[in-house]
């Protein structure tokens, strides 16, 4: 059904009504503005109770927001998954949205993995608090491959074949040429990929990893990147390739380089805490 949405007496609201809903809930959003771009909405949501029984879609900062009309915030579509995503967590339908300290994090990779692109994250999840493991094919430890011949090695904590995405908040990708198209033919690797999909949990994927997104039949009709070479590839599987550093459709994240880093890792963390996704199952 869709979602009407009128200017509530209370300034910088908007209501709606809750569409006969069992529980009903306010999703509140924060709103923000760049000089770039006046119109722009950060997707933070939060469920509070809803005594008289209505959905409210609070608008922070609304001094900045005051003349803009709901559709120019959100369409029907993200203001719907937005209800439903409230109401699953009230009806325990969904985990509720975990802090980022408190955040249990997968990587996937094996042998000829981008050094950075695993070491990175790694670290820099860690300093946030979130507890991280790092799952493969092979046991002991894989090897990296750094810039322009093999690296390091990182030790591995558990099998594919023994990891479930019940016990972990968001899956990460990492890179290099080498590993992914080695763990898109394992079908242990390709399970948890799909059922992170699936789940509607995080999914994150930088350079060459999109090749696993390819893979599960994920990318298509979605915004996603890729490192260049493998664009084709991206756009051949149904996606609307972007050049830019980090973008994110519906809890899948994909970025283009060791470059990207920064601005992977903390897109990562945001999804996170925004909880899982509503998404066709891959």
């Amino acid at each position: 059904m869709p979602v009407r949405w009128a200017k509530s007496p209370r300034n910088g609201e908007y209501e709606g009504p809750s569409g006969g809903r069992p529980k009903e809930c306010t999703v509140r959003m924060t709103v923000f503005q760049t000089p770039q771009q006046n119109k722009h909405v950060a997707r933070s949501f939060s469920v509070l109770g809803a005594p008289d029984g209505r959905l409210t879609v609070l608008t922070l900062h609304s001094e900045l927001s005051r003349s803009l009309k709901v559709s120019d915030l959100y369409s029907a579509a993200e203001l719907q998954l937005s209800i439903d995503r409230a109401d699953n967590i009230l009806n325990r339908k969904e985990q509720p949205m975990p802090s980022i300290n408190e955040a249990r994090i997968l990587i996937l990779a094996t042998d000829g993995y981008e050094r950075s692109e695993l070491q990175v994250p790694y670290d820099e999840l860690r300093k946030r608090g979130a507890e991280v493991k790092i799952a493969s094919p092979k046991a002991g430890s894989i090897k990296s491959w750094d810039k322009k011949d093999w690296g390091d090695t990182v030790a591995v904590d558990l099998l594919a074949s023994e990891a479930s995405v019940d016990d972990f908040d968001a899956l990460v990708l990492p890179g290099g040429q080498i590993n992914p198209d080695l763990l898109r033919r394992d079908d242990n690797a390709m399970r948890i990929v799909k059922d992170f999909l699936n789940s509607g949990k995080t999914v994150a994927a930088i350079c060459h990893a999109p090749w696993l997104l390819v893979e599960a039949d994920a990318l298509r009709g979605r915004d996603a990147t890729s490192y260049w070479s493998i664009k084709t590839d991206v756009k051949n599987a149904g996606a609307n390739w972007k050049d830019e550093e980090v973008v994110t459709d519906e809890g899948i994240i994909t970025s283009r380089s060791p470059d990207d880093l920064p601005a992977f890792v903390s897109k990562i963390v945001q999804e996170i805490e925004e909880g899982t996704h509503k998404r066709r199952v891959a």
